[in-house]
């Protein structure tokens, strides 16, 4: 019947006799109905607060995952608890901080230096309009603070680079008790201890509330070994880039020239810093392998090697002193280089490693190669854009802007509207 006539007939009685309809209901079409796709038609938010970058990305590497994550841009650190559990991480993310806190300011500063000349032409374009003395003093104001704004982001564009993997953070989480109940099973064998403890309370709170979809599940002791979920490809290159290393034609034809249409995939393999690897493994229409954070598989990314050494060279010897230290301790072999992730700095490279199809290489490339975009993920972009045949490349929308400061972030920024205020037009 349609869903009018069935709430009409589940809804007609008094309020024992539309419960019993409806738990008959339950029990018929659902429970006992032998198949759980019925329960993709129920959709739960989840909130997670104060967990690891490296836990965030386990809980959305599932296809279905829908939310938001809390940014590294617009927002300070450098007081938020960092997460670790061997004794050396807990003291290497703290010299993380304290090179974070020292080096945001010096960022910044130099950010206005380097660019003091290009201040006009980096903040948006002001409307030619005639203004009274007081209204432009007033307009003055609003460049000031945009430019404020503007070179803050940039610093802490930078600056995030310093933050370790254990540094904490929060998401949303929007998906069907089916796919909570099968994702939720996986996490619970997850190599990371962090994720498998995560995971059993997140089951826990929904058992309670719809204890005939899930059931208790218990934390593994020991979690899926990082040769079989990781990637661990070694990286020779310090700088982001991306090579097609296989092209897959589910047509058979061969023609190889449409873009737009799934029949075409493409296998990418290369490296980026996992800062900006965050922003890739959000794109969740095709694989995209999870890499191991390791100093001995990727050094760090040459954009923060530059700019870090420019900026303050003391301080560079330091994030050098400080990454050769997790070099030391590393050990592919060891199955505490697992752990030793969250003291690894989100500067450091990985290897990526997606399957695409052409829609979904379209879309990346397009949004990816955005001037507000992370210029190490810009790079990244730009590198693919450049390899892939040119039929195939006349039909995507690429911005080949080279200037990543070229870029008003001070448009951009995360508070409330009432600490802001108004914009025109609102």
């Amino acid at each position: 019947m349609s869903i009018e006539d069935r709430l009409s007939d589940l809804l007609e009685g008094d309020i024992e006799i539309k419960q019993a309809k409806i738990k008959k209901s339950i029990n018929q079409f659902y429970l006992n109905y032998g198949h759980s796709s019925i329960a993709d038609c129920a959709n739960v938010p989840v909130f997670v607060e104060g967990v690891s970058m490296l836990a965030a990305k386990a809980l959305q590497d599932h296809p279905l995952y829908n939310g938001q994550e809390r940014s590294t841009r617009y927002q300070d650190f450098s007081t938020v608890p960092f997460y670790a559990e061997s004794e050396f991480s807990k003291q290497t993310v703290e010299v993380w901080r304290s090179l974070y806190k020292a080096y945001l300011p010096k960022i910044e500063e130099w950010v206005r230096q380097e660019y003091a000349t290009q201040r006009e032409d980096i903040l948006a374009k002001p409307e030619i309009v005639d203004r009274t003395p007081e209204e432009h003093a007033a307009y003055l104001v609003t460049r000031n603070k945009s430019w404020d704004r503007t070179c803050k982001a940039i610093a802490f564009d930078v600056a995030r680079g310093l933050l370790p993997c254990g540094a904490t953070t929060s998401l949303s989480m929007y998906m069907s008790l089916r796919k909570y109940r099968d994702h939720l099973t996986e996490l619970a064998t997850h190599p990371l201890k962090e994720v498998r403890e995560i995971a059993v309370q997140i089951n826990d709170s929904l058992y309670a509330r719809y204890p005939n979809t899930f059931k208790p599940i218990r934390v593994s002791t020991t979690g899926e070994p990082a040769r079989n979920f990781y990637l661990t490809r070694s990286l020779s290159r310090s700088d982001s880039y991306a090579d097609v290393v296989n092209v897959v034609d589910l047509t058979n034809e061969g023609k190889q020239q449409y873009l737009g249409h799934d029949n075409l995939w493409f296998g990418i393999a290369g490296g980026l810093d996992f800062g900006s690897y965050r922003d890739l493994q959000r794109h969740r229409n095709g694989k995209n392998q999870m890499p191991l954070v390791s100093a001995v598989a990727g050094r760090i990314n040459h954009f923060y090697e530059k700019i870090l050494r420019e900026v303050d060279e003391q301080l560079y010897q330091q994030v050098l002193d400080t990454f050769d230290s997790l070099i030391a301790h590393s050990d592919l072999q060891n199955p505490a280089v697992i752990e030793l992730q969250y003291a690894h700095p989100m500067m450091t490279q990985v290897p990526t490693g997606v399957f695409w199809s052409s829609t979904q290489l379209k879309y990346v490339l397009e949004l990816r190669s955005k001037t507000s975009v992370h210029p190490t993920l810009r790079a990244w972009c730009d590198d693919l854009y450049f390899k892939l045949p040119v039929h195939i490349a006349e039909q995507i929308d690429f911005d080949s802007d080279p200037d990543y400061w070229q870029s008003d972030r001070g448009e951009q920024d995360l508070k409330r509207k009432s600490e802001t205020g108004p914009k025109s037009g609102d």
